[in-house]
């Protein structure tokens, strides 16, 4: 419980910051790395190995380890655009592993399977409605909304 609640501090602070930084949402929280100045875009990498770290002893069990390693992956990974040594790679695939793992885990390590369902019905609406404009990161900010209250469902 203290685990998903210094998980759930970390990104509200995180995402509170950048809206009032910048106004408005970007396409993806991991645009903040190109869109703040150096040396503040290190927050990003602090924000997903502080969550990610967090999330690796959260089950004490392999889906939520990958979970976290997915996500310490996309904070090494930062420069996403970037197509040269490959990262772009990294980085989605660490958000997709980090993402879905957790998900899984609340599934099939404690029957939790309401995140899960909220995630993809809530992903289909988003990327769905035309007027919804950076949709990566709504689905973003839906994922973790879902996880963390899995994660406090918890028995």
């Amino acid at each position: 419980m203290i685990l998903t609640t210094i998980q759930a501090f970390i990104f509200i602070i995180y995402i509170a910051f950048l809206y009032y930084r910048f106004r408005k949402p970007l396409p993806s929280i991991s645009q903040s790395w190109y869109d703040l100045p150096k040396p503040v875009n290190k927050l990003f990498t602090l924000f997903c190995w502080s969550i990610g770290i967090a999330m690796i002893f959260q089950g004490g069990n392999a889906w939520f380890f990958m979970s976290g390693s997915g996500l310490c992956f996309v904070g090494a990974a930062t420069s996403f655009l970037s197509k040269g040594a490959k990262t772009n790679i990294v980085h989605y695939l660490g958000a997709a592993v980090g993402i879905s793992c957790a998900l899984f885990g609340l599934c099939f390590q404690y029957s939790i399977y309401l995140p899960m369902w909220i995630f993809i019905l809530g992903t289909s609406i988003i990327i769905l409605l035309p007027k919804v404009i950076n949709k990566i990161w709504f689905i973003e900010i839906l994922a973790f909304i879902v996880i963390v209250i899995g994660l406090f469902l918890r028995p």
